[in-house]
C-alpha cells in the first residue's frame, strides 16, 4: 500500500516563472500522492505524482489552460499529455513546446476494455513525465491514470484506488471506482489491440449524434429527479453525478464544435448558456444541493427549448 503525503511545493505554485531546470526535480524522492502543482496562476490544478517510477514518471491532474498551463508542465519537465476529456486538445500549443498528446476521451461512468489497453499502452510506451488529465482533474483522469498503471503492473488495485481516494475522485461516480477495481495487469496481446487508439485527437460526436445523446442524458436525469435524485429500481446503473458530468461534457464539445463556431452568435450564446447551465446542474449535484439541482434542470430545460424554438 502507497503512503501517502502531501507535500507542497512554493516555488512551483507561483509558475509561472523563470525556467525551471529539469535536473533539479528528483521525481525519484517523491511518493504518489505528492502535490506538484495546484493554482491559477500555473494555469493547472490538482497535479498529483501518481507514480515516480524512474523514466516512467505519472502525473495527474485538470486541464492545462491553454499556454499558462501547457508552459507550466513544460517546466517541470512533461513530454507527454494524455486527455481523457472530452473536449478537442490543443495539439499545436503542445508540440510547440515539445510534448505530446494523447486524445482517450472516457466518461464518467466508467472504462471500457479498449481504454484501458490504450490507457496502459499509452502509459508504458510514452516518453516521460507523463500528465493525464480530465477536465477538473478530480474524477476521470485520476482514474484513467490508476486503470493504466494497474494495466502495466506498476501498481495495484487498492493502490489504484487510494490514489483516485486521495485525489479527491468523488463516489458519486462509481463507474470509475469500479473499473479500477477490478482492473488488473494486462498481457501483450491486450496491449497491442490498442494501438490503433493512440491518437492525438480522438473522433468525438458529430452535432447530430451529439444533440441526440444529449437528448437521452437529460431523459435520464429527469428520471432521477423525479426518484429523488437515485437512481430508478428499472435503471439501477444510473448515477446523477455521472449523468450530469455527461451533459457538461456534451455541451462543452458542442460549444467548440466548428459548426457551432459557423453559426449566428445568438445561437452561439445560447449553446454557451445551456453549457453553463449544465455545470451549475453538475455542482448542485457535486455538493448535494439537491433542490437547487432541481431548478437548473428546469434551466436546462427552458434554454434547449429557446435553442430549438428558433434553430431546430
Amino acid at each position: 500500500m502507497f503512503l501517502l503525503s502531501l507535500v507542497l511545493f512554493p516555488c512551483l505554485l507561483t509558475l509561472p516563472q523563470p525556467e525551471i531546470d529539469r535536473a533539479l526535480i528528483e521525481w525519484s524522492a517523491h511518493r504518489p500522492g505528492d502535490l506538484i502543482l495546484n493554482s491559477t496562476e500555473a494555469g493547472v490544478h490538482n497535479v498529483l505524482v501518481f507514480s515516480p517510477d524512474g523514466d516512467r514518471v505519472v502525473l495527474s491532474g485538470s486541464m492545462p489552460e491553454q499556454e499558462t498551463g501547457l508552459d507550466s508542465l513544460k517546466q517541470i519537465g512533461v513530454k507527454t499529455v494524455i486527455s481523457v476529456d472530452a473536449a478537442l486538445p490543443d495539439v499545436e500549443l503542445a508540440s510547440e513546446r515539445g510534448m505530446r498528446y494523447i486524445h482517450i476521451p472516457i466518461k464518467y461512468s466508467g472504462i471500457s476494455a479498449d481504454e484501458r489497453a490504450a490507457l496502459a499502452l499509452a502509459l508504458r510506451e510514452s516518453e516521460g513525465p507523463i500528465f493525464v488529465h480530465c477536465h477538473h482533474g478530480k474524477h476521470r483522469g485520476p482514474a484513467a491514470a490508476a486503470i493504466g498503471l494497474v494495466g502495466i503492473g506498476a501498481c495495484t488495485t487498492d493502490e489504484g484506488l487510494e490514489l483516485m481516494e486521495f485525489a479527491g475522485t468523488s463516489k458519486q461516480y462509481p463507474g470509475l471506482f469500479e473499473a479500477v477495481g477490478t482492473a488488473s495487469k494486462l498481457d501483450e496481446a491486450s496491449l497491442a489491440s490498442a494501438a490503433h487508439l493512440l491518437v492525438e485527437t480522438a473522433r468525438v460526436e458529430s452535432l447530430p449524434s451529439a444533440m441526440a445523446e444529449i437528448d437521452r442524458v437529460f431523459e435520464n436525469l429527469l428520471l432521477l429527479e423525479a426518484n429523488g435524485w437515485i437512481a430508478p429500481a428499472h435503471h439501477p446503473d444510473l448515477s446523477a453525478a455521472s449523468e450530469s458530468g455527461r451533459l457538461t461534457d456534451l455541451f462543452r464539445v458542442l460549444e467548440t464544435d466548428e459548426t457551432t463556431e459557423a453559426r449566428d452568435e445568438h445561437y452561439r450564446l445560447l449553446v454557451k448558456r445551456a453549457r453553463l447551465d449544465a455545470r451549475l446542474l453538475e455542482l448542485h449535484i457535486e455538493t448535494g444541493e439537491l433542490g437547487s439541482a432541481g431548478r437548473a434542470v428546469d434551466d436546462l430545460h427552458n434554454s434547449c427549448v429557446s435553442c430549438h424554438g428558433k434553430y431546430r
